[in-house]
């Protein structure tokens, strides 16, 4: 008797295909918004068990997501960070944001005209609070990590819970601002006018260094 052919499934595709349907999904949906069956369907996987068999829960998917997407903006953010502390005149908040923004943003940029959804599957997890206090801890975001200590060291006239406020509210206005860049860019057939863009990114940087290094209050002092 002739054995029947079976078909091999790659798990590397596999696993691909689940995170580029997630990413999208969430990013259109909201993390929570999406059933893990509906992430299964798009991602065109027959067996409705594939998304545990792979991550296991919804926020192990999330993670895997930034495990992926975020070590080369990682990566270009620490990398600007040291270039920036090499300079003999001192680290300053401009600098600081700067290395927080162009990473993400340039990453937006360079992907024009494709369909790319990670900035906006960032800014979703803006409105999770537990989900944001657990993916910071992700090695990938190492970088802003590094980022909110040099801010605590150069600007030590903010108290510290005041400075964290800030970072926190200025992490959040550049997930949103960039994922509106993105949203405007990453779809076929795109033509932005780039200066516009970057004019659009420098102003985002201005914005954050004047939050991060704007005087406090004496009220707040007190």
């Amino acid at each position: 008797m002739a054995k029947r052919a079976t078909t091999k499934v790659d798990p590397d595709k596999a696993k691909l295909s689940l995170i580029d349907a997630a990413e999208r999904l969430m990013a259109e949906n909201g993390i929570n918004g999406i059933s893990l069956r509906k992430i299964v369907s798009e991602a065109g996987q027959g067996n409705s068990a594939a998304l545990q068999y792979h991550f296991g829960t919804r926020f192990d998917l999330v993670w895997a997501i930034i495990d992926l997407r975020t070590r080369p903006i990682d990566q270009s953010r620490r990398a600007m960070l040291e270039y920036a502390q090499a300079d003999p005149k001192g680290m300053s908040v401009r600098q600081v944001a700067r290395a927080m923004v162009m990473p993400l943003a340039s990453s937006a940029v360079q992907n024009r005209g494709k369909e790319v959804y990670y900035v906006r599957f960032l800014a979703r997890i803006q409105s999770e609070p537990a989900l944001i206090a657990q993916s910071v801890k992700h090695p990938n975001y190492g970088g802003l990590r590094e980022c909110a200590y040099i801010l605590h060291r150069i600007v030590p006239e903010i108290p510290k819970q005041v400075m964290n406020l800030r970072i926190r509210l200025a992490l959040s206005a550049m997930f949103l601002e960039v994922a509106e860049i993105e949203r405007e860019v990453c779809k076929p057939g795109a033509v932005p006018e780039v200066e516009k863009i970057e004019e659009r990114i420098t102003n985002i940087v201005d914005s954050i260094a004047g939050m991060l290094s704007a005087p406090v209050s004496e009220t707040v002092r007190q």
